[in-house]
């Protein structure tokens, strides 16, 4: 699950059998398809709205990710950006600045403080239930099928996590990330399922002349 919520009618907040029983149905089948995923790559609009200023960036791209936690995602508007990781190292590059930032991949998810489960292929859709509450929001041909998750434990950043998810292929399609702050809408097209993926796309070697900053112990050049 990777990447980023709110309209519609709400479920019931009392267990009803017949909702439980089509959750349960549902996200077996995405935990079906998700096994089946070693790899993916897709084209992606993000669009982050600031509540306080009512101020919106939007960002176009491409991402490419490959099981257990490697991944490269390049940014290409507003301006081109570059991270990717090999599941050790993670670097961020800024041409623009002529930067290189580089961490340990451990060290990065505990600075960037997003959810864990919801990077990469870090968890399984069935592993997630512990973490977070599901809610089916839709399962029609119509509108797809629509899930509202929330975390079970209080975080320090509360958000609500919509997706609309193509439970055949395992993906999700659009995600809406929001929190008292921000909306996150990621919206995803192109999507390519198991593609042979060369492993040197997880590595970064940085152009002559770029100024690397390490952020941990051990990631200095």
């Amino acid at each position: 699950m990777f990447l980023a919520i709110v309209a519609g009618v709400m479920l019931s907040s009392v267990p009803c059998p017949a909702a439980e029983s089509e959750l349960d149905r549902v996200l077996q089948q995405l935990d079906r398809s998700e096994q089946q995923i070693r790899s993916i790559t897709f084209s992606f609009t993000q669009t982050t709205a600031i509540h306080a200023t009512e101020g919106k960036q939007t960002m176009t791209g491409k991402a490419y990710f490959k099981k257990p936690d490697q991944f490269r995602i390049e940014q290409i508007e507003p301006r081109q950006q570059l991270v990717c990781s090999d599941g050790k190292r993670l670097w961020l590059y800024l041409p623009d600045r002529r930067q290189l930032i580089v961490d340990s991949w451990k060290n990065w998810q505990k600075l960037s403080g997003f959810p864990k489960g919801l990077m990469t292929f870090q968890e399984s859709i069935l592993g997630m239930r512990k973490r977070y509450r599901f809610e089916l929001r839709s399962h029609s041909d119509e509108e797809g099928t629509v899930l509202l998750l929330s975390p079970v434990k209080k975080t320090a950043w509360p958000f609500t996590l919509r997706l609309q998810m193509d439970i055949e292929k395992g993906i999700p399609l659009r995600t809406e990330l929001v929190t008292d702050s921000f909306t996150i809408d990621t919206r995803i097209m192109d999507p390519v399922v198991n593609p042979d993926l060369d492993e040197n796309l997880f590595r970064f070697q940085p152009p002559e002349g770029v100024s690397e900053i390490p952020l941990s112990e051990g990631m200095a050049p």
